[in-house]
Protein backbone atom coordinates (compact mmCIF):
# COMPACT_ATOMS: atom_id res chain seq x y z
CA UNK A 1 0.00 0.00 0.00
CA UNK A 2 1.29 3.54 -0.78
CA UNK A 3 0.70 6.63 0.59
CA UNK A 4 -0.09 9.54 -1.94
CA UNK A 5 2.18 12.55 -0.14
CA UNK A 6 5.38 11.48 0.34
CA UNK A 7 6.87 15.55 0.58
CA UNK A 8 5.46 19.02 1.22
CA UNK A 9 1.95 18.87 0.44
CA UNK A 10 -0.78 20.77 -1.17
CA UNK A 11 -1.80 24.40 -0.19
CA UNK A 12 -5.26 25.57 -0.21
CA UNK A 13 -9.04 25.28 1.75
CA UNK A 14 -10.16 26.98 4.35
CA UNK A 15 -9.83 26.59 8.54
CA UNK A 16 -11.43 23.98 10.26
CA UNK A 17 -13.95 24.72 12.58
CA UNK A 18 -14.88 23.02 16.06
CA UNK A 19 -16.94 23.09 18.92
CA UNK A 20 -15.83 22.59 22.27
CA UNK A 21 -14.79 18.56 22.65
CA UNK A 22 -13.20 17.52 26.24
CA UNK A 23 -14.90 13.86 27.30
CA UNK A 24 -11.64 14.02 29.33
CA UNK A 25 -12.48 17.11 31.76
CA UNK A 26 -9.39 17.90 33.88
CA UNK A 27 -6.84 17.75 31.03
CA UNK A 28 -4.22 20.76 30.63
CA UNK A 29 -5.32 22.79 27.78
CA UNK A 30 -1.97 22.27 25.83
CA UNK A 31 -2.35 18.60 26.48
CA UNK A 32 -6.07 18.44 24.93
CA UNK A 33 -4.99 20.60 21.82
CA UNK A 34 -2.26 18.09 20.73
CA UNK A 35 -4.45 15.13 21.02
CA UNK A 36 -7.02 16.73 19.22
CA UNK A 37 -7.66 15.38 15.20
CA UNK A 38 -5.17 17.86 13.07
CA UNK A 39 -8.68 18.36 10.68
CA UNK A 40 -10.53 20.10 14.09
CA UNK A 41 -7.22 21.65 15.09
CA UNK A 42 -8.23 25.72 15.71
CA UNK A 43 -5.08 27.28 15.62
CA UNK A 44 -5.05 28.70 12.13
CA UNK A 45 -1.01 28.54 11.70
CA UNK A 46 -1.03 24.46 11.90
CA UNK A 47 -1.89 24.37 8.21
CA UNK A 48 -3.81 22.20 5.79
CA UNK A 49 -4.51 18.92 7.43
CA UNK A 50 -4.20 15.77 5.92
CA UNK A 51 -5.46 12.28 6.20
CA UNK A 52 -3.88 9.36 5.02
CA UNK A 53 -5.93 5.59 5.30
CA UNK A 54 -4.20 2.15 5.33
CA UNK A 55 -5.43 -1.31 5.99
CA UNK A 56 -4.44 -3.88 8.10
CA UNK A 57 -4.28 -7.30 8.65
CA UNK A 58 -4.58 -8.49 12.81
CA UNK A 59 -0.63 -9.09 13.05
CA UNK A 60 -0.23 -5.47 11.04
CA UNK A 61 -2.28 -4.12 13.84
CA UNK A 62 0.18 -5.61 17.00
CA UNK A 63 3.41 -4.51 14.96
CA UNK A 64 2.20 -0.57 14.66
CA UNK A 65 0.64 -0.35 17.89
CA UNK A 66 4.12 -1.49 19.24
CA UNK A 67 5.35 1.25 17.47
CA UNK A 68 3.19 3.60 17.93
CA UNK A 69 3.57 3.65 21.92
CA UNK A 70 7.48 3.53 21.48
CA UNK A 71 7.05 6.98 19.07
CA UNK A 72 3.94 8.66 20.41
CA UNK A 73 1.51 8.99 23.68
CA UNK A 74 -1.99 7.15 23.93
CA UNK A 75 -4.91 9.84 23.41
CA UNK A 76 -6.34 10.78 26.85
CA UNK A 77 -9.49 9.97 26.05
CA UNK A 78 -9.64 6.37 26.49
CA UNK A 79 -8.34 3.35 28.69
CA UNK A 80 -4.85 3.11 27.20
CA UNK A 81 -5.64 5.38 24.07
CA UNK A 82 -8.81 2.88 23.79
CA UNK A 83 -12.59 4.17 22.96
CA UNK A 84 -15.52 3.32 20.92
CA UNK A 85 -16.67 5.28 18.12
CA UNK A 86 -20.38 5.42 17.10
CA UNK A 87 -21.00 7.12 13.84
CA UNK A 88 -23.90 7.57 11.34
CA UNK A 89 -23.55 8.46 7.95
CA UNK A 90 -25.65 10.65 6.25
CA UNK A 91 -26.85 9.34 2.39
CA UNK A 92 -30.20 10.25 -0.10
CA UNK A 93 -32.37 7.47 -1.16
CA UNK A 94 -30.43 6.79 -4.15
CA UNK A 95 -27.00 6.54 -2.22
CA UNK A 96 -25.29 9.75 -4.09
CA UNK A 97 -22.69 10.28 -1.33
CA UNK A 98 -22.09 6.53 -1.53
CA UNK A 99 -21.46 6.31 -5.11
CA UNK A 100 -19.59 9.80 -5.18
CA UNK A 101 -22.45 10.99 -7.70
CA UNK A 102 -21.56 14.59 -9.48
CA UNK A 103 -22.41 17.48 -6.40
CA UNK A 104 -21.79 14.89 -3.75
CA UNK A 105 -18.11 13.93 -3.90
CA UNK A 106 -15.96 15.00 -1.12
CA UNK A 107 -18.36 15.70 1.17
CA UNK A 108 -20.10 14.36 4.17
CA UNK A 109 -22.55 14.94 6.84
CA UNK A 110 -22.51 12.40 9.95
CA UNK A 111 -23.60 12.40 13.69
CA UNK A 112 -20.61 10.87 15.67
CA UNK A 113 -20.40 9.69 19.59
CA UNK A 114 -18.20 8.56 21.97
CA UNK A 115 -18.29 5.31 23.69
CA UNK A 116 -21.59 5.99 25.78
CA UNK A 117 -21.50 10.01 26.36
CA UNK A 118 -24.12 11.71 26.19
CA UNK A 119 -22.93 14.31 24.13
CA UNK A 120 -23.60 13.75 20.35
CA UNK A 121 -21.34 15.78 17.47
CA UNK A 122 -23.07 16.85 14.53
CA UNK A 123 -19.90 16.81 11.81
CA UNK A 124 -19.61 18.06 8.23
CA UNK A 125 -16.35 16.17 6.80
CA UNK A 126 -15.06 17.51 3.52
CA UNK A 127 -11.74 15.71 1.55
CA UNK A 128 -10.02 16.93 -1.67
CA UNK A 129 -7.46 13.70 -1.84
CA UNK A 130 -6.01 13.56 1.34
CA UNK A 131 -6.47 16.91 2.21
CA UNK A 132 -9.31 17.13 5.01
CA UNK A 133 -11.50 19.68 6.94
CA UNK A 134 -14.22 19.20 9.33
CA UNK A 135 -16.69 21.32 11.25
CA UNK A 136 -18.42 19.95 14.10
CA UNK A 137 -20.74 21.07 16.71
CA UNK A 138 -22.42 19.27 20.13
CA UNK A 139 -25.92 18.57 20.62
CA UNK A 140 -27.64 16.43 23.53
CA UNK A 141 -29.37 13.24 22.27
CA UNK A 142 -32.43 14.77 23.20
CA UNK A 143 -32.20 17.54 20.36
CA UNK A 144 -31.88 14.92 17.88
CA UNK A 145 -35.47 14.49 17.45
CA UNK A 146 -36.24 18.27 16.47
CA UNK A 147 -33.43 17.39 13.56
CA UNK A 148 -35.92 15.00 12.29
CA UNK A 149 -38.58 17.95 12.65
CA UNK A 150 -36.66 20.13 11.14
CA UNK A 151 -36.03 18.86 7.94
CA UNK A 152 -39.92 17.96 7.77
CA UNK A 153 -40.54 21.66 7.70
CA UNK A 154 -40.40 22.87 10.77
CA UNK A 155 -38.44 26.00 11.35
CA UNK A 156 -35.61 26.05 14.01
CA UNK A 157 -34.92 28.87 16.40
CA UNK A 158 -33.08 31.84 14.75
CA UNK A 159 -30.23 31.04 16.82
CA UNK A 160 -29.56 27.55 16.75
CA UNK A 161 -26.14 26.52 16.68
CA UNK A 162 -26.32 23.80 14.38
CA UNK A 163 -28.11 25.54 11.83
CA UNK A 164 -25.69 25.28 9.28
CA UNK A 165 -25.92 21.75 9.84
CA UNK A 166 -29.65 21.44 8.91
CA UNK A 167 -29.00 23.45 6.23
CA UNK A 168 -26.42 21.47 4.68
CA UNK A 169 -29.07 18.71 5.09
CA UNK A 170 -31.47 19.29 3.56
CA UNK A 171 -29.64 21.45 0.59
CA UNK A 172 -28.40 18.07 0.11
CA UNK A 173 -31.56 16.04 0.71
CA UNK A 174 -29.46 13.59 3.07
CA UNK A 175 -30.66 11.86 5.96
CA UNK A 176 -28.87 9.10 8.68
CA UNK A 177 -28.57 5.88 6.18
CA UNK A 178 -26.17 3.57 8.18
CA UNK A 179 -24.94 3.34 11.65
CA UNK A 180 -21.24 2.24 12.14
CA UNK A 181 -19.72 1.28 14.91
CA UNK A 182 -15.64 0.36 15.42
CA UNK A 183 -13.12 0.43 18.70
CA UNK A 184 -10.32 2.97 18.45
CA UNK A 185 -7.02 3.41 19.22
CA UNK A 186 -5.58 6.86 19.18
CA UNK A 187 -1.77 8.12 19.39
CA UNK A 188 -0.49 11.66 19.49
CA UNK A 189 2.39 12.95 19.86
CA UNK A 190 5.20 15.82 18.22
CA UNK A 191 7.20 15.37 14.83
CA UNK A 192 9.50 18.26 14.93
CA UNK A 193 7.12 21.14 16.18
CA UNK A 194 4.41 19.10 14.34
CA UNK A 195 1.54 17.83 15.88
CA UNK A 196 0.54 14.28 14.62
CA UNK A 197 -2.14 11.57 15.48
CA UNK A 198 -2.10 7.98 14.53
CA UNK A 199 -5.52 6.01 15.12
CA UNK A 200 -6.38 2.56 14.08
CA UNK A 201 -9.79 1.16 14.30
CA UNK A 202 -10.42 -2.46 14.84
CA UNK A 203 -14.00 -4.38 15.08
CA UNK A 204 -16.12 -2.18 12.13
CA UNK A 205 -19.47 -3.35 12.15
CA UNK A 206 -22.57 -1.45 10.54
CA UNK A 207 -26.16 -1.67 10.74
CA UNK A 208 -28.73 0.46 8.98
CA UNK A 209 -29.85 3.69 10.68
CA UNK A 210 -32.66 4.35 12.30
CA UNK A 211 -33.29 7.66 12.02
CA UNK A 212 -32.03 10.61 13.64
CA UNK A 213 -30.35 8.94 16.94
CA UNK A 214 -26.68 7.63 17.55
CA UNK A 215 -26.83 4.70 20.20
CA UNK A 216 -23.63 2.95 21.10
CA UNK A 217 -23.48 0.20 18.60
CA UNK A 218 -22.03 -3.18 19.95
CA UNK A 219 -23.24 -6.09 17.13
CA UNK A 220 -23.79 -5.15 13.57
CA UNK A 221 -22.57 -6.92 10.28
CA UNK A 222 -18.92 -7.61 10.32
CA UNK A 223 -17.31 -4.55 7.67
CA UNK A 224 -13.51 -5.57 7.73
CA UNK A 225 -13.44 -9.13 9.29
CA UNK A 226 -10.48 -9.87 10.58
CA UNK A 227 -8.74 -6.57 9.18
CA UNK A 228 -8.62 -3.11 10.54
CA UNK A 229 -8.23 0.73 9.48
CA UNK A 230 -5.10 3.16 10.08
CA UNK A 231 -4.62 6.28 9.51
CA UNK A 232 -1.91 9.14 10.00
CA UNK A 233 -3.45 12.72 10.39
CA UNK A 234 -0.81 15.67 10.48
CA UNK A 235 -0.81 19.20 9.20
CA UNK A 236 0.88 20.47 5.96
CA UNK A 237 4.29 18.50 5.37
CA UNK A 238 4.73 14.83 5.64
CA UNK A 239 6.40 14.36 9.30
CA UNK A 240 9.72 12.91 9.46
CA UNK A 241 8.34 10.36 11.84
CA UNK A 242 5.71 8.89 9.71
CA UNK A 243 7.85 9.31 6.42
CA UNK A 244 10.21 6.66 8.67
CA UNK A 245 6.85 4.30 9.35
CA UNK A 246 5.54 4.58 5.85
CA UNK A 247 8.13 1.69 4.33
CA UNK A 248 6.60 -0.49 7.09
CA UNK A 249 3.36 0.15 5.86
Amino acid sequence: MEASHDGHLRQGGEASVSSRFDPAPGLPNDLAEQAKSPGLRADAGAGPAFELKFELSQDDVLRMKAWARRQLQPDPHGVDGTYRVTSVYCDTPEFDVFHRSDGYRGSKLRLRRYGSTPLIFLERKIRRGDQVRKRRIEVAPGALPQIAGYVDGMAPPADWSAAWFLKQALKKRVAPTCRVGYRRTAFFGMSGRQAVRLTIDQDLIGVPARGWEAHPLQEGLALQPGGALLELKFHDVMPELFRGLLPEL
